[in-house]
């Protein structure tokens, strides 16, 4: 990546930038992504926007015709305020999040996190203090308050990859029960 910003030096900022997503970004990560859902699911998705004629028309326009101050993608912005309900058009931006608060609250998410974290090899990884991990679980899992689906993904995440690269150490209680008082 850092060869391909340096080979472009000299031109703007927005064209290095552009290049980046064109050569790297899009065939590299979106594109493969949006590729292997599809296929997963015998969906054939088309990217309009990514027709050769329109990229070529749209890296000829000016920067200016592009962006201004305060939003991008001014082309495609004034058709859709042309061919779109005013509610579209104006919609925030959302992503694919993945619903983690969602699965952990469903029994078979919080089975797998007591499971993998909780029971078995789990608690002899030490990595984490087990009491923390049923505290946060039973708060997640009442649906009141934050959520910490991300947290728990994380976690077994860690234990995962701990499980595969790295020996067990004792508990964190033991750890803790067994240190010396301070002085």
């Amino acid at each position: 990546m850092w060869e391909r910003w340096a080979r472009s030096r000299g031109k703007s900022t927005t064209l290095r930038q552009q290049d980046l997503d064109y050569r790297l970004y899009l065939p590299d990560d979106v594109l493969v992504k949006v590729d292997r859902a599809s296929m997963a699911h015998s969906v054939e998705v088309r990217s309009p926007l990514l027709d050769v004629r329109l990229v070529e028309w749209a890296a000829r326009l000016p920067r200016a015709a592009l962006l201004d101050a305060h939003e991008g993608k001014l082309p495609l912005r004034a058709l859709g305020r042309r061919l779109l309900p005013e509610a579209v058009e104006r919609g925030a931006k959302r992503g694919f999040g993945v619903p983690l608060d969602a699965w952990f609250r469903e029994p078979s998410g919080r089975a797998l996190v007591r499971e993998r974290l909780l029971d078995g090899r789990g608690m002899d990884l030490g990595h984490w203090d087990h009491r923390g991990v049923r505290r946060i679980l039973d708060i997640h899992g009442a649906g009141t308050g934050r959520g910490f689906g991300v947290l728990l993904w994380r976690l077994l995440m860690l234990e995962a990859w701990t499980r595969q690269h790295a020996a067990p150490t004792r508990p964190v209680e033991a750890r803790t029960a067994s240190a010396p008082a301070a002085a």
